[in-house]
């Protein structure tokens, strides 16, 4: 049976069994179905289905449980009602399928549609995410509207509310460097638990803020990959995305690649690259392998900054020196064999300095320098070293800043036109 097959059973079972049984509560104004199942995305989910009552209150939980016992065909089950705040729900099982019947009440469910096209929180105390739920109607399936008010909200709710854009992205923006910064002080303490509450809080911020600069209502955590790809996000997007919860090799290794594939979303919500589409090559950061590669990545370093001959010698020269026991603090980014991003690290007395830091102009604001910078974090904690002595431009310090650097020390080397 194919699932729009499925699906039609459902909304036979729906019209003949459960709108009959439910009429005699109460007014049903509006019922419509939701979810995965709903979408399309699964043929394995339970049914979900909101009912909206144009009363003052939803039926009672002692009226809906007989109901639901006649309903259930699981024999020998105490019937499943909730009734927690603004969660009134219950589950059967009809012909093998589960049903999830959630209900609001007319008053609760326009109040909630009116706060998001208004760009506001109205006064009730949800348990349920006015967006995300705003999301379950607008995309959901309406099966009894008999006065036309469901197909009125959709109406009003098909122009994206612009100030749903703002807000969203001003969260981003807002949180943008605290949640960067607490990632990289956990990822050094290997705090992995914490880790990922952080990284799934600071994703669910910024995929919210993505989706409605695409102008969708944010549909919830479940099957948010088929919900990018159903809503034409940028492949970008489902690339970090695939990154995020994808990400190989050891726990520090999958952190870097984490860390990295939130900042490129951040960045996007930042906008910075807005209207660049170019597709770029898979990146790959490693440390630098040998002697020749090492004198690709000062050729790089010379284009990027412009060395002269001279300087781009002595750079080599130092580095060199230090190759056989230190190359593993010389990394590359490298996407179709050719070098894309640098940072060149050595050991200096009781700390790293950090030289060279330089990612080519088209794969800037990817996260690409992060990943270097924790690539050589990682192997000078290995090697025991715990501080850096930090080498930039005067327009790099924010780049530090954003890695969850704290200055100790500001020097200004004269006629150079560098801090240190």
């Amino acid at each position: 049976m194919s699932s729009s097959t499925r699906l039609e059973t459902h909304r036979t079972t729906l019209r003949e069994r459960l709108l009959p049984a439910y009429e005699p509560l109460g007014r049903l104004t509006l019922v419509y179905l939701l979810g995965s199942l709903a979408s399309g995305y699964t043929e394995d989910a339970d049914l979900d289905l909101m009912m909206v009552w144009d009363d003052g209150d939803v039926p009672a939980a002692s009226v809906r449980e007989p109901l639901v016992a006649g309903l259930d065909e699981r024999q020998g089950v105490s019937p499943f009602v909730v009734d927690y705040r603004d969660i009134h729900l219950e589950r059967y099982v009809i012909a093998g399928q589960e049903y999830n019947v959630a209900h609001q009440t007319l008053t609760s469910f326009e109040a909630m549609l009116q706060s998001i096209l208004d760009g506001r929180r109205d006064s009730a105390e949800r348990v349920l995410d006015p967006l995300v739920a705003t999301a379950g109607f607008y995309y959901g399936e309406l099966v009894l509207d008999p006065d036309g008010l469901g197909q009125q909200w959709k109406n009003r709710l098909s122009t994206f509310p612009s100030v749903v854009k703002r807000e969203c992205r001003s969260a981003v923006l807002a949180h943008r460097q605290a949640y960067l910064t607490d990632l990289r002080t956990l990822m050094r303490r290997a705090d992995w638990f914490k880790f990922h509450c952080i990284l799934v809080e600071a994703a669910r911020t910024t995929l919210r803020a993505l989706f409605a600069l695409h102008g969708v209502y944010y549909p919830g955590d479940k099957w948010l990959r088929q919900s990018i790809i159903r809503f034409g996000l940028d492949a970008e997007v489902l690339t970090c995305f695939d990154r995020l919860f994808e990400a190989q090799g050891s726990a520090l290794e999958r952190a870097i690649e984490q860390h990295a594939a939130l900042l490129r979303l951040m960045d996007m919500v930042e906008g910075d690259e807005a209207d660049k589409h170019t597709p770029l090559q898979e990146v790959q950061a490693r440390p630098v392998r040998s002697l020749e590669e090492l004198r690709a990545a000062i050729a790089f370093a010379e284009r990027t900054f412009g060395l002269s001959a001279r300087h781009r010698g002595g750079f080599f020269d130092y580095y060199a020196s230090r190759f056989a026991q230190q190359s593993d603090l010389m990394v590359i980014a490298e996407a179709a064999s050719e070098i894309v991003g640098i940072v060149l690290g050595s050991i200096q007395g009781d700390h790293i300095l950090l030289g060279e830091v330089a990612v080519a102009a088209m794969y800037q604001r990817q996260g690409i320098g992060s990943r270097l910078l924790a690539l050589v974090e990682h192997h000078a904690r290995l090697f025991g070293y715990h501080r850096f002595l930090l080498g930039s431009a005067p327009d790099a310090q924010g780049f530090y800043l954003k890695n969850g650097y704290t200055p100790l020390l500001w020097l200004h080397v004269e006629n150079s036109g560098r801090s240190q």
